[in-house]
């Protein structure tokens, strides 16, 4: 009988400690589920707001315009929203265009990175190339409403090196020939390219 008895404490403990270990093995899971769910509510808010105050954590990029073509390849303007804006139309398969964001860092060990796209002169498919990946974005689904919304372009795992790219040279996507759409982009870095560091 004490046999028995003893048995039984004996059961109940192990069944106690493991049940112990269990809870313990769920609890960094929760709290990382619950850390995941809180950092992608947070993100997806960053992106309806401008890039303001940049830090070590949030890159805020104005481009540069290089043309390759005689005579300007680009036109300056005014999103239906207020944010200066530069436009071109597409060029099929001439390439008289490039828009070049540089960063300070490299952006590898960055999480994403979001393109504005204005409201107004951007109706093509644009194409973002960092060196290694490149990713197409239907510019005429964005913006509408009068209102420039920020776009996930890469995000961590494609995102490498110091500069992200969009030409005009459009023919090898979305059939845009010579001026049968419009690329828009930011001017002013608060509505341009904004990347998220850890």
């Amino acid at each position: 009988m004490m046999q028995m008895l003893l048995a039984r404490k004996l059961l109940g403990l192990m069944m106690g400690t493991m049940l112990l270990v269990g809870l313990f093995a769920l609890l960094p899971a929760t709290a990382s589920a619950h850390s995941l769910n809180a950092q992608v509510a947070n993100n997806a808010a960053k992106q309806s707001e401008a890039c303001a105050a940049p830090d070590a954590r949030t890159l805020c990029i104005a481009p540069t315009m290089e043309s390759l073509c005689p005579g300007k390849q680009w036109y300056d303007d005014t999103s239906h929203d207020g944010h200066p804006i530069g436009w071109t139309y597409t060029y099929g398969s001439r390439h008289c265009l490039n828009v070049t964001w540089t960063a300070s860092v490299d952006l590898k060990a960055c999480t994403s990175a979001w393109i504005y796209i204005p409201a107004g002169h951007a109706t093509g498919y644009a194409m973002y190339e960092n060196g290694i990946h490149s990713e197409p974005v239907e510019q005429g689904k964005y913006g509408t409403g009068g209102v420039g919304e920020f776009v996930q372009i890469f995000d961590g795992l494609s995102l490498a090196g110091k500069t992200i790219r969009l030409t005009d040279m459009t023919d090898a996507y979305g059939n845009q020939g010579y001026h049968d759409a419009q690329l828009g982009w930011g001017k002013d870095s608060k509505y341009s390219l904004k990347v998220l560091c850890p």
